[in-house]
């Protein structure tokens, strides 16, 4: 699932526009039918705040997917959020075509601006630990993996691994 946000005011700025307790009902109802459940969430997207981004996280973990991915925002050349921090003059230059000319050119922040790179990717590893270490999670986890064909499947993978890889 591409929600992307927790929070209407960022999903109207993606032009998502998700009816978020909408999709926590089709998340359940995806659930019940033995489906895994993914969703991908980006943070650190343009004017957004500290506490949306955490909201974004809250959300994530309240609708009880089985998995899930935190991406930064990244501004990639010719898209909306590139163009609105040229406009907002919130970046100078375009890192983009230079790295175009010169692959070697480190891109020192491809996020936006407001946000310390730093701080951006703490509130990411945030959202990873709050997720995946919460104990709904890892009790599913441990019933997921501990199911019979589950543990056949393990089993060969770490057979796989040990032939091709440990034992070469």
């Amino acid at each position: 699932f591409g929600i992307e946000a927790g929070t209407d005011r960022i999903q109207k700025l993606m032009n998502k526009n998700l009816d978020l307790e909408k999709t926590a009902k089709v998340i359940t109802a995806a659930r019940r039918c033995g489906l895994l459940t993914y969703g991908n969430f980006m943070i650190g997207s343009p004017t957004e705040t500290v506490e949306e981004i955490r909201q974004t996280i809250d959300y994530a973990c309240k609708i009880r997917l089985d998995f899930a991915v935190f991406a930064i925002t990244t501004l990639l050349p010719a898209t909306g959020y590139i163009n609105m921090a040229f406009e907002q003059k919130k970046i100078k230059e375009d890192f983009w075509a230079k790295y175009v000319r010169d692959p070697m050119t480190n891109i020192e922040n491809a996020y936006w601006p407001d946000f310390p790179k730093g701080q951006l990717e703490e509130l990411d590893k945030e959202a990873y630990r709050k997720f995946y270490f919460r104990p709904w999670y890892l009790w599913n986890y441990i019933i997921r993996i501990m199911a019979p064909t589950n543990v056949v499947m393990h089993a060969k993978s770490f057979f796989v691994i040990l032939k091709n890889f440990i034992l070469k």
